[in-house]
């Protein structure tokens, strides 16, 4: 109840004092301090007492706990002049609030300070208050301020004993580390390298100058002979150490300019040496992917670059090499890395610096050695890329190296390829060509000299099928022309002197069951040349109009005047006479063919000659055989007297390798699927006889993979699962070529119902929805074929007792097949597919819903 009525008066004595001023502030202020005294309205006296004329020595060095009263204080201290016992005081309860957790209390007292800095008496207290609040994190705003402190205290003269002490207190300045105190800092150091006392960590200064990018200070030679000789030992330091003797050494080599090159010449190998331990990746350096923008040219290239545990290390490192590039350091550069490919880092670093004639005297130099290191390849590659040669150099470079530049674009390492494709791609560009293509073609002469004699010695130069294969990977089918006929007929002689065991004559083996070697890698590049090779459109044979539509609509149900036009399967009934499948044309009558083309002459070639290669030992090589013929063969699908003789020379060892090793099989299958194709009535009778019944004993094999268990009296059935992925990778094969069989190949009735009756048992589910699929799809097409049997395979698996009779259905006779994996085969089986339909569903609906598959179908062995 008291304490409001003083308040008021209190607000009308500051109004007053506000416009009155009265000239008794002394014994306003009096009352006021006894106020304070008591805690007694802190806040409200310290206000008025800002706005009156007193006695500084009225004032009482109180110590305040709330934020809002200190910093009224301190602004009252601001304004008051005190005599110098009065203010130490002060200045003694000022230090003790500083505080790292009070950012604008430490802003006003440090601003306060600036004040008593002008008495070197209160310098030791003061600075040794501020150097312990270094220690702890503090805003940037206050260290700002902690700086413009200390370069107003510290000036000269100094006395001896304080020297020592500030020695401690400088150099923590100098190691601060913030963006935003920097100006500061350096204002420091420019203003303590005037002082003499200071001498002695006068590089300290000038190093911290150099750091924080100012070369405006004197600067010493001797400075920069201590810091050279320092740099001997860069690689045994931490990284933030490191990063500061890049700086200091960049910063004076720009400072000193000119004046710097007797000191650089005594200390450049040096410096070679420690920036190439530094980029040796075993220093615990990593490769990373990054996009950037090449200098030379408007690419976007994917680079890899060194990773440090701190980025900004490339960075300095990049500086420091643009500031050595202004000396003559070519002499250094070139002597390490001609002695030491090892040292390709410090090439990639100072390569676009040295001059034109050192740039391509090195590269050629590396390039003729033999890179082991995949990083290595790597750094050399970027080196040429950012080496900014000229056209008239890259044409130089590529007469002599253009196939070892191919031999890193085949490389087994994906990163050195990638890197290859942005080397070529730069030099490309940079000689005016659109494309890496068009740049190795413009020198497939000097690559196919070069590649000839290599595979001439394929023991010597075991890499030259693979240069191949990127040449033929860069240029597509453009390569294939005159020029490719020599080089061609070396490896095909290759392939003949090694037979199929892989040996070279006078040679050990170079094949074995895990490895292809030099034989396969023969093999690939055929498989490539077919690969880029164009190969002619297919037409697939439209189906006509079924007539068991019309039956339908004439008898409107399956009774038995419907039946008896439905043929019951007999042994020898097809839909094409033996006559018309083999000889479906006049030879008298065939136009006369015109010359094979380049593509058709290779693959023919390739084919004839690699075909010996089915029967070797190797499984690989095996299977890239096949694969040959998978892409060869449709090459010649408009060259039925050359493509027929060929498949009728391969037949038997096709029909062997359907039973192969997994993978060798899938590609057997493969080819078999290509046949069926490309020469369908040529192979009609051949898969009649030798196929049909090979796929249906690999179908029951399959089928029989499957599990079950009991349980409850209840069959339940377990999905089946293939015990390798190769078994599933075949078996979904073999359903694709099945497919392209009865896609393409006329087949007899009795082989359609037999295949039929067997895939129906796949409808169910203990195979996965791909095989459900396929199967679907396979009788789907067999429906197109005007095969509407299946249609009655179907109605009878679905329960009716008698194929002969389709008396209506019985769940309890149907085997194990889901109405909804048929139902879309009977979709696709016209009139009658839909009678079937109707008539399942019509029997077996409750509710208006069909009954669930899984319940209303049992197994029966």
């Amino acid at each position: 109840m008291v304490q409001q009525p003083s308040r008021d008066i209190l607000s009308t004595l500051k109004e007053q004092i506000l416009f009155e001023k009265p000239q008794i502030g002394n014994y306003i202020a009096i009352g006021l301090w006894m106020l304070i005294d008591k805690k007694q309205f802190v806040e409200e006296c310290l206000s008025i007492l800002l706005l009156l004329d007193f006695d500084p020595r009225l004032m009482k060095p109180i110590k305040f706990e709330h934020e809002e009263e200190r910093m009224i204080q301190v602004q009252l201290f601001t304004q008051l002049e005190m005599d110098l016992p009065h203010m130490a005081q002060f200045v003694e309860l000022f230090l003790g609030y500083l505080d790292h957790r009070q950012k604008s209390v430490n802003l006003m007292v440090l601003k306060a300070l600036q004040k008593a800095a002008k008495h070197k008496e209160m310098m030791p207290g003061i600075l040794s208050r501020l150097y312990r609040l270094l220690q702890e994190r503090v805003h940037t705003q206050v260290l700002n301020e902690i700086l413009i402190l200390s370069r107003m205290m510290i000036q000269s003269p100094l006395d001896e004993p304080a020297v020592q002490n500030l020695i401690f207190y400088i150099q923590s300045i100098c190691n601060l580390r913030s963006e935003h105190i920097q100006q500061e800092q350096i204002l420091c150091c420019q203003e303590w390298l005037k002082i003499q006392e200071f001498k002695q960590i006068h590089g300290l200064l000038m190093n911290t100058c150099l750091l924080l990018g100012c070369t405006d200070i004197p600067l010493d030679l001797q400075q920069l002979d201590l810091t050279l000789q320092h740099f001997k030992t860069l690689n045994a330091q931490q990284d933030l150490v490191k990063i500061e003797r890049l700086k200091i050494m960049t910063g004076y080599l720009q400072a000193f300019d000119s004046k710097a090159t007797p000191y650089l010449k005594l200390y450049l190998t040096d410096i070679l040496s420690q920036l190439s331990k530094l980029l040796t990746p075993s220093q615990q350096l990593d490769l990373v992917q990054v996009k950037r923008l090449h200098p030379s040219t408007d690419l976007q290239t994917t680079h890899l670059q060194f990773q440090f545990e701190d980025d900004r290390i490339l960075d300095c490192l990049n500086d420091l090499a643009s500031t050595l590039g202004k000396h003559d350091i070519a002499d250094a550069v070139e002597f390490m890395v001609l002695e030491n490919t090892e040292s390709i880092a410090v090439l990639k670093l100072f390569i676009q610096y040295l001059p034109d004639d050192r740039k391509m005297h090195i590269i050629k130099h590396i390039l003729d050695s033999d890179l082991k290191s995949p990083v290595s390849k790597i750094l050399m590659l970027q080196s040429i890329s950012q080496a900014q040669l000229t056209p008239h150099q890259i044409q130089y470079l590529l007469m002599d190296d253009i196939y070892t530049l191919l031999q890193f674009l085949g490389d087994s390492n994906y990163w050195v390829q990638e890197e290859a494709k942005t080397c070529l791609t730069v030099l490309a560009q940079t000689r005016g060509n659109s494309s890496v293509s068009q740049l190795v073609m413009e020198h497939v002469d000097y690559l196919v000299d070069a590649t000839s004699y290599r595979i001439k010695n394929l023991v010597l130069h075991p890499l030259a099928p693979k240069v191949l294969i990127a040449a033929i990977k860069a240029t597509g089918q453009q390569i294939i022309g005159p020029l490719m006929h020599d080089t061609l007929d070396n490896v095909l002689n290759s392939l003949k002197s090694m037979g199929t065991t892989g040996y070279l004559p006078g040679h050990g083996p170079t094949v074995t069951r895990q490895s292809s070697g030099l034989l396969g890698d023969l093999m690939l590049v055929l498989y490539h040349l077919l690969q880029v090779c164009p190969t002619p459109r297919l037409e697939i044979e439209q189906q006509k109009h079924s007539k068991i539509q019309e039956l339908y609509l004439k008898h409107k149900s399956p009774g038995p005047e419907l039946l008896e036009q439905l043929s019951v399967p007999k042994e020898g009934f097809h839909t094409q006479t033996s006559e018309e499948s083999e000889h479906p044309m006049d030879a008298k009558n065939e136009p006369e063919e015109e010359p094979l083309s380049d593509y058709e002459s290779l693959a023919l070639r390739v084919m004839e000659q690699t075909q010996y290669l089915l029967y070797t030992d190797c499984p690989p090589l095996r299977m890239v055989c096949l694969r040959i013929f998978t892409i060869g063969l449709p090459i010649l699908s408009n060259r039925p007297t050359k493509l027929n003789p060929l498949i009728h020379s391969v037949w038997n060892t096709l029909a062997s390798r359907l039973s192969d090793h997994g993978f060798v099989a899938v590609e057997a299958l493969q080819v078999l699927s290509v046949i069926c194709k490309t020469s369908k009535d040529f192979v009609r009778k051949r898969i009649q006889d030798n196929i049909i019944q090979l796929f249906s004993k690999l179908l029951s094999q399959m089928q029989h993979k499957s599990t079950f268990t009991t349980r409850s009296n209840k069959t339940r059935i377990i999905q089946n699962t293939f015990t390798t992925t190769s078994e599933s990778r075949q078996f979904e094969t073999l359903l694709e070529c099945l497919k392209s069989v009865v896609q393409y190949v006329p087949l007899l009735t009795n082989d359609i119902h037999h295949l039929t009756t067997t895939l129906l048992d796949f409808l169910n589910n203990r195979f996965t929805p791909s095989i459900h699929h396929l199967v679907q799809q396979i009788l789907i097409e067999t429906l197109k074929r005007k095969n509407e049997w299946v249609v009655c395979l179907i109605w009878h698996r679905l329960g009716s007792p008698d194929i002969r009779n389709l008396k209506p259905l019985n769940h309890k006779q149907g085997l194990p097949i889901v109405y909804d994996l048929v139902k879309p085969i009977l979709e696709g089986g016209g009139l009658f597919g839909q009678l079937v339909i109707q008539s399942y569903e019509q029997n077996y609906c409750e509710s208006g819903s069909v009954v669930d598959a899984t319940e209303r179908v049992t197994l029966k062995e």
